[in-house]
């Protein structure tokens, strides 16, 4: 497709997945969410947060370095999320 220019493939292929890892996903959402909102040095509607298999992909972008750490750091204190994958852009563009 015009103007892409990456693909992040993460496919999990299992069949693990039921109403408790359903669960622990969501609970893992809304904690990661919770956190990054309450931090005031974050720009929490910059970033999309996934959890699947309480692995978490985080997307989005950022202003500075130490945005990335800290929401991926916010991600990681997480109760149940074992991995993360960061797919977090800084945004050199300081227009």
């Amino acid at each position: 497709i015009k103007g892409v220019k990456e693909v992040n493939n993460e496919l999990q292929i299992t069949d693990n997945t039921n109403i408790k890892n359903i669960a622990r996903d969501i609970a893992s959402i809304a904690e990661i969410r919770t956190r990054i909102m309450s931090d005031d040095r974050i720009n929490s509607l910059n970033f999309s947060i996934d959890v699947v298999n309480d692995i978490a992909y985080i997307s989005g972008f950022s202003e500075n370095k130490e945005e990335v750490k800290l929401v991926t750091d916010h991600a990681t204190k997480a109760r149940f999320v074992k991995e993360i994958f960061n797919y977090i852009t800084v945004n050199e563009d300081k227009r």
